[in-house]
């Protein structure tokens, strides 16, 4: 009994450990998808860190559909059970996000290239972290540039 219960606990923590991770994956290029659905002249200015709320789901978070607010502004939302977005319905409250961290954005300056900086562009720095235990941090860097996907012929 003693060794089922120590597996099955060590199984749990597993399991909880993967979905924070998928969580903070699925939140992070959410964040990136924000910033590059953002026209260019209206990012966050360089030096910049944002904090991006989560929207809880356990009271009513209007902010999650509220249209009239930059994307950037809007609150993420992630029914964390489904691992799926929730559009706006009356009928369906807004799902419980059981995620224990935060979500912030740093803006930089100009991307670099081995022949140096590349003109109209900025760096976007995407950081989830958590406590689990010990802290946990994952990072998503991107680049985006003024006037979209460039390709050299």
């Amino acid at each position: 009994m003693v060794t089922l219960g120590a597996s099955l606990s060590e199984q749990m923590r597993l399991s909880t450990t993967s979905q924070n991770q998928l969580i903070a994956g699925t939140l992070a290029r959410e964040v990136v998808e924000r910033v590059r659905a953002t026209p260019f002249a209206e990012l966050p200015p360089v030096g910049s860190i944002q904090e991006i709320r989560i929207a809880s789901g356990d009271t009513k978070d209007t902010g999650v559909y509220d249209l009239s607010r930059p994307i950037l502004a809007r609150p993420l939302q992630i029914d964390a059970e489904n691992f799926s977005w929730r559009h706006p319905d009356a009928n369906y409250p807004i799902p419980l996000t059981r995620f224990p961290g935060r979500v912030t954005l740093q803006m930089g300056g100009e991307a670099q290239s081995p022949s140096g900086p590349i003109p109209e562009t900025k760096t976007a720095t995407v950081s989830v972290t958590w406590t689990e235990g010990a802290p946990k941090q994952l990072q998503l860097k991107a680049i985006i540039c003024r006037y979209g996907i460039q390709m050299e012929r």
